[in-house]
């Protein structure tokens, strides 16, 4: 598997607009960004839509859209070339050692014999396939003395192409469990890499969406410990948030 490092406007762009799409639902994605209220209740209604069959009305809302990444990416070419220039600086062999310690680590082979990161117009990152983007937003990301959260993301998309293709049966909280399931592993493999390579990384916290759960985080560190495969860790906590009746977040 090879990972690659481009900017590419045609793939922010399709990134950009499957996040505004889901705005409306997921405010997460560009709560930063100055977007008119207006076009993100419209731009909701083009979801499981393609532009080929867009009608006169919601071809003018995609044009909007078009209108409005334009804008950002003009203003935003500082930020878009930053991260572009840091994802390109890694040394391949970092690149290598992550592709074999993710693979090692989830028990599952790598679906694609590509992955593409690119920087892009939105908050933290978003996976589409094998195709990865990074993006401007929160500023943290682009802090020059600490890359500490730019790796934490970096390495969680990763460990989401690499079970992309994967199907967990009888889980009752797919998302939620995944999602801790992916920053318990990511915290694992980010020390290693510290160890590895002398990277300066702090330790992850659980994303915002399950902030509420650091009280169990013993309960997560014991379940990491005893499980051997990413499909084990996923399935225990699942079982975990099902015994404290845990309110599900991505329904």
């Amino acid at each position: 598997m090879q990972i690659i490092v481009k900017k590419n406007k045609k793939l922010a762009f399709e990134r950009f607009l499957n996040s505004i799409k889901f705005q409306k639902a997921y405010p997460s994605h560009l709560e930063d960004f100055d977007i008119l209220k207006s076009l993100i209740e419209d731009a909701a209604k083009l979801i499981n839509l393609k532009p080929k069959n867009f009608n006169l009305k919601q071809q003018k809302i995609y044009k909007e859209i078009i209108t409005q990444f334009g804008k950002f990416w003009k203003k935003y070419q500082e930020d878009l070339n930053l991260i572009f220039w840091v994802l390109k600086s890694v040394k391949k062999e970092v690149w290598i050692w992550l592709e074999k310690q993710i693979k090692l680590e989830t028990k599952i082979e790598w679906p694609y014999s590509k992955i593409y990161l690119f920087p892009g117009i939105r908050n933290w990152g978003a996976i589409r396939k094998n195709k990865i983007c990074i993006g401007v937003k929160p500023s943290i990301l682009l802090e020059r003395t600490d890359n500490s959260e730019l790796w934490h993301l970096i390495i969680h998309e990763l460990i989401h192409a690499n079970i992309d293709k994967k199907e967990f049966k009888e889980i009752k909280y797919k998302i939620d469990a995944e999602e801790i399931a992916i920053t318990l592993l990511t915290r694992n493999i980010t020390k290693k890499l510290k160890k590895k390579f002398g990277f300066e990384i702090s330790n992850q916290k659980l994303a915002t969406p399950f902030r509420h759960l650091e009280k169990y985080e013993d309960n997560f560190k014991k379940i990491f410990i005893y499980s051997k495969s990413f499909e084990e860790l996923i399935k225990k906590i699942d079982i975990f948030l099902k015994s404290i009746n845990h309110k599900e977040y991505y329904e």
